[in-house]
């Protein structure tokens, strides 16, 4: 027999549970394009104490940008997101709240600021949507591992952080652990304009092999929190590095 204890407990929990089933139908559904049914919650999500997670055979993204209604509630928690996780626009939901692991992440700029976090991740991280009002990266740490769908290791890893305002400051304040990202994409932002005004001002005044080994080595220290990153996208192309025995090469687009 349950003490009043147990079936109090028992109660609360089942509460919890219809609440989080509640959200999740009312905000993880686009409604407007489908008609769905709540049996769809557990279709393609399930919960834990730990948190809302997709189901590993669906293909359902989590948008808290776009289809959430009015402010995120405390008791609202994410955990394994096997597809993407979208946030930043809903600025009060807390890095507590965001998932452990998420396939591919992306943050809408109208965040402003990227505070703290660590999650794990599979494929990337980008920037998206107001992408020209983020202005700082607080220092953040994302861990590559195996795709959690497949059990294997996603060969396109990269970090996209186009159309932003952010300086190798915030760049420095992303640390990738795990398996290596493969490129990094800085179209239009602060970092390509000072990375090209610093390669001609290296070039200036000098021949044709006389300043080759000095913008290898800045680019090197530019982008040295990601030794094994190989391609670095520009608006006029890709800053390719080929590793030779005991240095760096890096190619740079025509015109530059």
């Amino acid at each position: 027999m349950k003490s009043l204890y147990e079936t109090i407990l028992a109660s609360t929990q089942s509460g919890k549970l219809s609440f989080v089933k509640k959200w999740i139908f009312d905000n993880l559904f686009n409604h407007e394009i489908h008609t769905y049914n709540m049996s769809a919650v557990d279709e393609f999500f399930d919960i834990t104490p730990d948190g809302i997670s997709t189901k590993q055979k669906s293909n359902m993204g989590v948008d808290v940008d776009h289809n959430v209604k009015g402010e995120i509630p405390k008791e609202i928690k994410f955990n394994q997101i096997y597809t993407g996780f979208t946030f930043g626009k809903k600025k009060n939901i807390t890095v507590k709240q965001l998932p452990k692991y998420a396939h591919k992440l992306y943050i809408n700029g109208e965040i402003g600021t990227i505070p703290s976090f660590k999650m794990e991740l599979s494929c990337a991280l980008e920037i998206e949507g107001s992408s020209t009002l983020l202005s700082k990266i607080e220092p953040i740490e994302l861990k590559f591992v195996d795709c959690k769908r497949t059990g294997k290791l996603w060969q396109d890893r990269y970090i996209k952080l186009d159309n932003t305002h952010i300086t190798k400051k915030d760049l420095d304040n992303i640390k990738c652990t795990g398996a290596s990202i493969e490129s990094i994409s800085i179209v239009n932002t602060d970092m390509q304009s000072e990375i090209l005004k610093n390669i001609r001002l290296i070039k200036k005044g000098k021949r044709k092999g006389e300043y080759e080994n000095e913008i290898y080595a800045y680019l090197d220290e530019y982008f040295k929190n990601f030794p094994e990153c190989t391609i670095v996208a520009i608006e006029q192309g890709n800053l390719q590095k080929i590793k030779m025995s005991d240095y760096n090469v890096w190619l740079l687009p025509k015109g530059i």
